[in-house]
């Protein structure tokens, strides 16, 4: 097992995070959990915040949304990348790509300790259920596995993922538990039944009453394919709560911390495989012991937070000591746990909220399609920068070339549409460089990157990219 690796230094560490590394860390055992806590992790492919909870319009999701009311909602959570593998390495390992290599096509590197490491170093069990989704999974062993690779149908059903729960359950060995599940119905190709699973009570989507982001065109062909991924979110969300349901009649729940998260945005143009709001924010629900409830955070996190959090947790569980400072500062997230804790505690030891960072960082690499672009975003206070390396050539993804959404956008450009030629130059001609004001334009229609009116924000989108160690920038 290996506890250690080259860290960056504490002065990077501070600027990449925004914040005081002393000041996040005052009074740093927050929460009481007293004996051994369960850790469950569900990461779910494509839904970025296309949940109820997160007020996308015409989604059913009731097993998640009652999990946010039960737990705590972070509003602004950022994915490492754009795209599963890359994302998915780095919830795993609490680094960027940057500093675990992997982009979807590049191996996480041998020397970078993953979750099963980890937990397993914590006097944890293991286990995996579901496609991890890394193209270097064997670099992340797991005491457990029952994954299947693909989208076979047989792991898009509740039976396949009780029976798995319940066979990890029963290796008991009186170690606690660290868990991923790795859902798939949210995944391209979506359902064709109306994904009627645990949910025969709802009303069906309709084409008619789903959200066409403001960025696509609006034809039926379109409505249909949003349709069919909301069948496939609803699904997911069913699986979720039919796993949930199983450790509470188990009687884990109480002793458990569940957290809900996604790899990246929604399939569709504009969102997975680009950095605008709708590629990387990414849900992040937590609830179980001692999580307060109804709670709603709207600080800036981080998928590279996890990892430090959950740990934490784990040392403070078993009483035991914290981690290694060597192993800590080898993150490149920081933990969240001052976020997740009952007020009632927090209040009873006299804490105060921590320092926490001012910007979040992103990046992409390509997906799947060559030439690769290599593009990284910030996103701090109300702004978005993102810069892209695009050397004259076009862009194209997988999920551009996998998606009805994406020829009905070509075909009312070809047909004249200005509006959507407009768009769709704006996303396979990549512009060097971009600026949006969310809390004006949350749907990043108006570029301000020329506008001499924001030469400042400009400036110090551009400081914190060529200055954030969570980077590698390009020709660097």
């Amino acid at each position: 097992m290996r506890l250690s690796l080259a860290a960056c230094t504490p002065l990077l560490l501070l600027f990449s995070l925004g914040c005081s590394k002393e000041a996040a860390s005052e009074g740093a055992r927050s929460l009481r959990y007293n004996e051994p806590t369960n850790m469950l992790l569900f990461v779910a492919p494509d839904v970025g915040t296309v949940l109820g909870c997160y007020g996308a319009g015409g989604v059913q999701t009731p097993r998640l949304d009652k999990l946010s009311r039960s737990g705590v909602r972070f509003e602004h959570v950022y994915a490492a990348s754009a795209v599963q593998s890359a994302s998915r390495a780095s919830l795993l390992t609490g680094k960027m790509p940057a500093h675990h290599r992997a982009s979807g096509t590049e191996a996480v590197a041998r020397e970078v300790p993953t979750w099963g490491e980890l937990f397993g170093n914590a006097g944890y069990r293991t286990g995996l259920i579901g496609d991890l989704g890394i193209e270097s999974e064997k670099e992340f062993p797991f005491d457990f596995r029952s994954g299947t690779r693909g989208t076979d149908a047989a792991i898009r059903t509740a039976k396949w993922h009780i029976k798995a729960l319940d066979d990890f359950l029963s290796e008991d060995d009186g170690r606690p538990w660290a868990l991923v599940i790795c859902l798939q119905d949210s995944r391209w190709p979506y359902p064709t039944d109306g994904a009627p699973f645990g949910n025969v009570d709802l009303p069906p989507h309709l084409p008619s009453g789903v959200n066409v982001p403001v960025k696509l065109v609006d034809t039926p062909p379109v409505r249909d394919e949003i349709k069919r991924y909301y069948d496939g979110v609803r699904r997911m969300d069913a699986m979720v709560g039919a796993v949930v349901d199983r450790i509470a009649a188990k009687g884990l729940r109480r002793h458990t911390v569940g957290l809900f998260t996604s790899d990246n945005g929604s399939p569709f143009p504009f969102a997975k495989a680009s950095l605008y709001e709708a590629g990387v924010r990414v849900p992040l629900i937590a609830w179980g012991k001692r999580v307060e409830e109804g709670a709603v955070r709207q600080e800036l996190f981080a998928h590279v937070d996890v990892i430090p959090t959950l740990l934490g947790i784990a040392a403070e569980a078993d009483d035991a000591a914290p981690i290694p400072e060597s192993l800590a500062a080898s993150f490149d997230g920081e933990s969240f746990d001052y976020f997740l804790g009952e007020k009632r505690i927090l209040d009873e030891e006299g804490r105060g909220a921590p320092s926490w960072r001012t910007h979040v960082a992103a990046t992409l690499d390509g997906h799947g399609v060559d030439p690769a672009i290599p593009s990284r975003a910030v996103r701090f206070g109300a702004w978005k920068y993102i810069r892209s390396w695009t050397g004259g050539q076009r862009f194209e993804s997988l999920a551009m070339q996998r998606s009805a959404t994406w020829r009905a956008l070509a075909s009312a450009a070809e047909l004249g549409d200005a509006a959507a030629a407009s768009r769709m130059a704006s996303l396979v001609e990549r512009p060097e460089e971009e600026l949006y004001n969310l809390a004006e334009d949350p749907g990043e229609l108006v570029n301000l990157a020329t506008d001499t009116n924001h030469a400042e924000q400009l400036a110090e989108g551009r400081k914190l990219l060529e200055g954030s160690p969570w980077l590698s920038v390009p020709g660097q």
